[in-house]
């Protein structure tokens, strides 16, 4: 009787879960897109997904980025979330507001089903992993990724943390019949993180290494259950390798100066900016937020406190991400994780320091959830976050129910700053309001030479015209933005080397004579090979599976 007591709840933290949910379920439709990264997830959104349901699985270049001229975006942004768009544009939903929108709430579900899963094997109790998955969807950080950020693949990354730490807590359950279970959900899990959000990646794999060395899962007893779990990372790798491969063939042709600009406004991996709170007055809600998120970080160590450090002879899975929260917690103080990142391999793709809130997430969702803390520790932090999200998010929509809110085009929004070539070296915005002036030039210009051009065809990846270069060779300028995955060849089979002008248009020298030109982006072998061996990773969890639930058949009548 004193256990359901202990796991029931009061009717005020009910009534501010149920509230905090219901608020974050329609700030999905009500809520105007107007986040930091709004414009290039909109932008990307009124492209993949059409190519997508014209036939291109994996449209790598977006032909109408920067303002017609393309880009390589994902040759080097994972594609998960936008598979997903392309899939609802192929379902009729061809608006990227509704788009948004709609995978806004897919991944929110989701992420909430990943996380039961996870605390339902940590917890007896169906009632507090229900719990601690609601928090795990409602807490003030998922508001400020959805709403405020509009972090579209972030948000979506939440999914599969919880994917990726099962497994480990099959290995300390030392379940060691269930090592088939452990490299298919594992490899599930790490596919799904790197095809989704590179940040959240790294934070991630620094993470396990934590936990495994937290949870001294390296000792003789765990050594049969981490194999399997590296074999199944392994698999991971390999199917998301028509990503990776790609990405770590071409990645020296990429400028991320746009993206990755970890030192911009002289704040490097400040995290929070806590010295500096009040440096922007329109920000002053989002900081209070993140800082309100720390100290239930540092409160949540507290309740660890116990054993997070020492841990006696077993580490519990709740220790463990104790351990890996203190991290999380310590890496989020201004400058501390600027040493970090210039020593550690990755870490400076994190960007943002505040982004190791997905920890500070997740470890509320299993304090909740477990025992480790008491009846009233357990609501005290089920209603600090609930009130708390409910209250950003009513003061975020009423600062924002007043702004004569743009009616953003698609034709405006091909200013988003976007991955680059690396040849390009001027700022961004230099170089967008030079690309405006000549947004409306031919599709091919001839800047030397006399040669005549004739049926030129432009179409997504490719354009084909013909050409008369009555006496010597003549030069081309494209509309097209320069990369190295371009070639131009003529009908005999002829390719021509091809270069930039200072904006980045695609420059080719052509001989003398009358032929037919084609210039297109040909796939590379790395392409080609990681979509192979994509096929093959999805063909072993495919098989995995099935053995799985053969060889579970086959255990029914027994049991």
């Amino acid at each position: 009787m004193s256990n359901n007591t202990e796991n029931s709840l009061g009717v005020f933290p009910k009534i501010c879960l149920g509230i905090a949910g219901l608020i974050l379920a329609a700030c999905a439709v009500i809520y105007p897109i107007v986040g930091h990264d709004n414009i290039v997830h909109l932008h990307w959104l009124s492209q993949f997904p059409k190519l997508f349901a014209d036939g291109v699985f994996y449209p790598r270049w977006l032909p109408e980025s920067y303002l017609g001229f393309g880009a390589p975006v994902f040759y080097f942004y994972p594609p998960l979330v936008y598979w997903v768009g392309g899939i609802l544009y192929s379902l009729g939903v061809h608006s990227e507001y509704v788009m948004f929108q709609a995978i806004t709430m897919l991944f929110t579900l989701l992420s909430g089903i990943s996380a039961y899963w996870y605390l339902r094997t940590l917890t007896p109790s169906k009632r507090n992993a229900f719990i601690g998955a609601a928090i795990y969807c409602i807490f003030p950080y998922r508001f400020a990724d959805m709403y405020l950020r509009n972090a579209l693949s972030e948000h979506a990354a939440f999914v599969f943390l919880p994917i990726i730490l099962l497994p480990l807590l099959y290995v300390q359950q030392e379940r060691g019949n269930e090592r088939l279970k452990i490299i298919l959900i594992t490899a599930i899990g790490w596919a799904g993180m790197f095809l989704t959000n590179i940040p959240t990646t790294v934070i991630v794999i620094y993470s396990v290494i934590v936990y495994i060395i937290a949870g001294r899962l390296y000792r003789q007893q765990y050594r049969q259950g981490m194999l399997s779990y590296i074999i199944g990372g392994l698999l991971g790798v390999v199917t998301s390798s028509v990503y990776l491969l790609p990405l770590s063939d071409l990645q020296e042709q990429l400028s991320v100066a746009n993206f990755f600009n970890i030192s911009s406004e002289g704040f490097t991996l400040t995290g929070y900016q806590l010295i500096d709170v009040f440096h922007d007055p329109k920000s002053k809600t989002f900081y209070v937020c993140l800082i309100c998120i720390l100290a239930i970080g540092f409160w949540m160590l507290k309740i660890y406190r116990k054993d997070w450090l020492v841990g006696g002879k077993q580490r519990t899975p709740q220790t463990v991400i104790g351990a890996i929260l203190l991290l999380a917690v310590l890496f989020q103080v201004p400058y501390v994780m600027y040493p970090f990142a210039q020593l550690l391999p990755l870490l400076k793709l994190l960007q943002f320091s505040w982004r190791w809130n997905i920890w500070v997430t997740f470890a509320a969702a299993v304090l909740v959830a477990s025992a480790l803390s008491s009846k009233r520790q357990r609501e005290l932090l089920i209603c600090a976050s609930a009130v708390a999200t409910i209250i950003i998010a009513l003061s975020f929509y009423r600062s924002t129910i007043n702004i004569d809110l743009p009616n953003v085009k698609i034709a405006s929004l091909a200013r988003a700053a976007e991955y680059l070539p690396n040849n390009i070296t001027m700022p961004l915005e230099q170089l967008q309001t030079r690309l405006l002036k000549h947004q409306r030039d031919p599709e091919i210009q001839v800047v030397g030479g006399n040669a005549a051009l004739k049926s030129i065809t432009r179409e997504p990846f490719s354009t084909s015209f013909e050409a008369n270069s009555i006496t010597g060779n003549s030069t081309l300028l494209f509309k097209r933005m320069y990369f190295a995955t371009w070639y131009l060849r003529d009908d005999r089979g002829v390719h021509y080397a091809i270069s930039s002008d200072s904006l980045g248009r695609i420059n080719a020298v052509i001989p003398e004579g009358k032929r037919s030109y084609m210039l297109s982006l040909v796939p590379k072998n790395s392409e080609r090979i990681g979509a192979w061996l994509s096929v093959v990773g999805l063909s072993c969890l495919l098989a995995l599976g099935i053995i799985i639930m053969l060889s579970r058949k086959k255990e029914a009548p027994l049991s």
